[in-house]
């Protein structure tokens, strides 16, 4: 078994993640894989950015969010195949109100722990 592993700089734009599909595709072939990916270029700084911005209860979290979302959704609309788009969509935007109101707690206790950090 072959493990390939991707760090954000190889997921930051569609086109770095295009390179990393044919990059997979070619390892394939006579072989299992396992694909590993972190989070798109600079997404795990921004959601820290965001936690402890909204830890201090200052309200540049939901622009961060908003940034975030915004981005993920560019991506699927470059990325996906017509017929996928709908769904995928659906569960970004899913995935950023779940964001946002994680976020919107935080804000309201002013405390972010280490364990929501940590996943």
């Amino acid at each position: 078994m072959r493990v390939l592993k991707f760090g954000g700089s190889s997921l930051a734009t569609a086109e770095t993640i295009r390179q990393v599909v044919e990059v997979v595709r070619g390892s394939v072939e006579d072989r299992q894989v396992a694909v590993v990916v972190s989070a798109f270029g600079g997404v795990t700084d921004e959601l820290l950015t965001a936690a402890r911005t909204a830890e201090e209860n200052k309200d540049g979290w939901k622009q961060i969010v908003q940034s975030l979302e915004t981005r993920h959704l560019s991506t699927v609309s470059e990325l996906a195949v017509p017929s996928e788009r709908p769904t995928l969509e659906a569960r970004v935007q899913e995935t950023h109100r779940e964001l946002y109101d994680l976020l919107l707690g935080v804000s309201m206790v002013r405390e972010v722990g280490a364990r929501p950090l940590a996943r």
